[in-house]
């Protein structure tokens, strides 16, 4: 049985551009607002001294690994369970 949806994203017709746009920039402005966040809290880290710094600076890849393995897993389980989900 298939389910119609009236606001059902068109992403095949239309304005390339203003499609990719559409989509890129909520992106884009939440990257800077991470950016500007690393940023002052960077500063701030290092008004604390140089060892502090270092040890931000030392686990800031291990938390890079677990925040994508976490965003990975969230998007394989939305695309699989998520809308136009068929069971086979």
């Amino acid at each position: 049985m298939k389910v119609k949806r009236k606001n059902s994203a068109k992403l095949t017709t239309g304005p390339v551009l203003g499609t990719l746009l559409s989509l890129a920039l909520p992106m884009m402005v939440g990257i800077v607002g991470m950016v500007a966040f690393n940023l002052v809290d960077t500063f701030f880290v290092g008004r604390l001294g140089t060892l502090q710094l270092a040890a931000m600076s030392f686990t800031f890849p291990v938390v890079l690994v677990v925040s994508s393995i976490a965003r990975g897993l969230g998007v394989g389980v939305f695309f699989g369970t998520g809308p136009g989900y068929r069971c086979r």
